[in-house]
């Protein structure tokens, strides 16, 4: 019951209706079908106390009486908790409805009053919810309800708000936001306070005390998450907070406070990297019981896995594969939760937008972050010491074929050549940027998009604008954040390479070979060689095997190191962290990954699809838009610069950019310019677009 109670909390209202229903489980069999009263445990007190008076009985039938009326009637409260989150209405009355008279007996029925004077507001009856709220009102202002008073003056002022009686509204929502930050605080009530304001502001014209309402309530919501909580709760905490934050960006834009539009947008963009980077994880961390049952996991999977590759998969694979995918989910937020590094997170970590311009203005770089809520585009752009903004609504047909294409970027039979946004689907750079800030970015030396929701997939270097595509006229980096730009660090020509291939995988019938593969690893190692830079003795065929992999990363010591890999990759859209790159004998994956402190500046992934990133996993969609899969591993682990293909790659196409890419590296080239050499040399060297545009470079130096 306190796992619901706390996953209904945090939004994942589907897990904590399984705990509810397994509390329930556990209950029925000593309750029956009839709810226990509290007569029931009266009636056990007194036989308790008449046994012992005799001689006989046990003292404890009174306290489990007692313990079992509690769950009893917590299970169905709870049941109404989550129905009322689901807005099932009907289903979350007749639960309160039930525990109402038990709840009244133990002289606490404003409790459930209260709960039914919010599901009237939730159906829109604001008069009744107005009128029940004001005849439970003189419990909140004593006892044991004081504390609550500044909840049900917020569900008050939410019914007056919406009877259009907004002066009534502000001053009880004002009373409440003080009640609930000076006197009993509670800042998962106070958000919902300061939101309503924020919105009576709006309502009433009032921009400057609407924007402060907003941002005081976004800040207390940031404050509330401090620590990472891994995806899944992430998003599902920011579920019931979506709205609030496209109305934020949207007043931000429209007052034009850009500096807060901005902070807004960052507030929800990869919190749980930049709290990971925040404090690094050592290389040599203890390890716990709990990182052996996530390595024994990840073995089974990776067994589970490459037998599929030799033999196929059946139905009994896909089971067994699925629960313990499940299992090492649930493990990896445990991990992620009891990390001791969040002891000494006392806040989150703040975006300081002055230097941020600074930095940006030493580099003659220009930022864009996105916010995408269909269907308008919420844009802010850091450039030349200044901020500028602009919204731009995004057209269904545009819409409709960024969907088109995201799907075909997983099909199974999926045209190679339909990876080219621009070319094959109409979709072009102003399509997507705000016309007014494309021309100032194409001002810059350099440009780097934090993209949002579905906008992670556009291959954004490769999008066309008059007649020539975007890495024609600067380089194009992505980031997830904006907090990753002051946090970068100068790469200058690699100290040392290593390199892995995987050109054939005999006896995984299912893997294709990947003959490109050995002229790229051959030909990286000549470039670095050639350039007097250190080659390690690279792990090709059967040498590149995942112990061998892991043997190198603990061997390997110092600064500006970088790692090229060039083998098969797979995705898995359920459990992305689960996606990885397949050696010769088992999975290095995104999870494994974001765990190591890896001793590398920069990564090349020659392999298909490892930029790709899904906008929903399972039942989840990713609000909290963190960054997911094989780049969020390897930037978790403290890379600087990952180079992916978002789409399937052809490998002679890959081995034609990547191995250019190596050649402007040692040449003195920033990795952000030696993928645009890349680019602007395959365009030139009349390789079709489609086979390599999808390449794009996690990094902004």
């Amino acid at each position: 019951i306190d796992l619901a109670d706390i996953l209904q909390w945090l939004g994942d209202l589907r897990r904590a209706k399984e705990e509810i229903e397994h509390a329930e489980a556990i209950i029925k069999p000593a309750v029956g079908d009839r709810q226990p009263s509290q007569t029931d445990v009266l009636a056990g007190i007194f036989s308790s106390i008449s046994g012992i008076m005799a001689g006989r009985g046990d003292p404890g039938d009174a306290m489990r009486s007692m313990q079992l009326y509690r769950a009893a009637l917590e299970v169905v409260y709870y049941h109404g908790l989550i129905s009322k989150s689901l807005q099932e209405w009907d289903a979350a009355e007749r639960c309160f409805n039930q525990v109402l008279p038990e709840y009244q007996k133990l002289a606490s029925g404003e409790a459930i009053e209260y709960q039914l004077a919010q599901i009237k507001a939730g159906r829109g009856q604001f008069r009744e919810a107005l009128e029940q709220a004001r005849q439970i009102e003189p419990v909140f202002d004593r006892g044991a309800f004081r504390p609550k008073r500044g909840v049900l003056q917020c569900l008050q002022a939410k019914c007056l708000h919406a009877l259009r009686d907004s002066s009534a509204a502000l001053r009880l929502v004002d009373e409440s936001i003080a009640d609930l930050t000076e006197e009993h605080f509670d800042p998962d009530a106070l958000w919902r306070s300061q939101w309503l304001r924020a919105r009576i502001c709006t309502g009433t014209g009032e921009k400057k005390p609407a924007m402060e309402s907003f941002r005081d309530a976004v800040e207390t919501i940031t404050n509330l998450r401090r620590a990472p909580l891994g995806y899944r709760l992430d998003s599902t905490f920011l579920a019931d907070k979506k709205e609030l934050y496209s109305q934020a960006i949207k007043e931000a834009l429209r007052a034009e406070t850009l500096w807060d539009c901005c902070q807004f947008m960052e507030s929800i963009k990869s919190r749980t990297l930049t709290a990971v980077l925040s404090i690094p994880a050592s290389r040599d961390r203890a390890s716990s019981g709990l990182d052996g049952q996530f390595a024994d996991l990840t073995q089974q999977l990776d067994a589970r896995e490459y037998q599929a590759y030799r033999e196929g998969w059946n139905q009994q694979r896909r089971l067994e594969h699925r629960e313990l995918l499940q299992k090492r989910a649930d493990l990896l937020e445990r991990i992620r939760i009891s990390d001791p590094r969040w002891r000494h997170l006392t806040q989150p970590a703040q975006l300081d937008v002055k230097k941020l311009l600074e930095v940006l203005s030493h580099r003659s770089q220009a930022a864009l972050t996105l916010y995408y809520d269909p269907p308008d585009l919420s844009a802010v752009l850091l450039f030349n010491g200044q901020v500028q903004g602009n919204r731009l609504p995004i057209a269904d047909d545009t819409a409709k074929k960024l969907t088109d294409y995201a799907k075909n970027l997983q099909q199974a039979h999926y045209d190679p050549y339909k990876h080219d946004l621009s070319v094959e689907y109409g979709v072009h750079a102003e399509d997507l940027i705000p016309p007014s800030l494309l021309s100032q970015t194409l001002q810059a030396d350099s440009l780097v998009i934090i993209p949002h929701g579905l906008l992670h997939l556009v291959p954004w270097s490769g999008l066309v604008h008059d007649n020539a595509r975007l890495f024609e006229r600067l380089p194009v980096g992505i980031l997830p954040n904006l907090s990753l730009l002051s946090a970068a660090t100068v790469l200058s020509r690699p100290a040392c390479a290593a390199l892995v291939g995987v050109p054939a995988y005999p006896g995984l019938e299912k893997l294709q070979d990947l003959p490109s593969a050995r002229e790229e690893i051959e030909a990286v190692r000549a470039i670095y060689e050639g350039a007097g830079t250190p080659v390690l003795n690279p792990l090709l065929d059967e040498s590149a095997t995942e112990k061998a992999f892991w043997k190198l990363v603990r061997s390997l010591e110092g600064d500006g190191n970088v790692l090229h890999i060039s083998c098969h990759a797979t995705i898995v859209p359920n459990e992305p962290m689960n996606s990885g790159l397949l050696l010769f004998d088992s999975k290095v994956d995104a999870a494994e990954l974001a765990r190591a402190r890896l001793p590398f500046d920069e990564v090349v992934l020659s392999a298909c699809s490892t930029g790709w990133r899904p906008t929903q996993v399972g039942d989840v969609v990713l609000t909290a838009d963190e960054i997911l899969g094989i780049p969020a591993g390897f930037l978790e682990s403290g890379v600087s610069s990952v180079l992916v293909s978002i789409p399937k790659a052809e490998g002679q196409a890959a081995r034609k950019l990547t191995t250019h890419y190596h050649q402007q590296r040692v040449a003195g080239d920033s990795p952000l310019r030696a993928v645009q050499s890349a680019q602007k040399h395959l365009l030139e060297q009349g390789v079709l677009p489609g086979t390599w545009v999808g390449f794009t470079l996690y990094g902004c130096i």
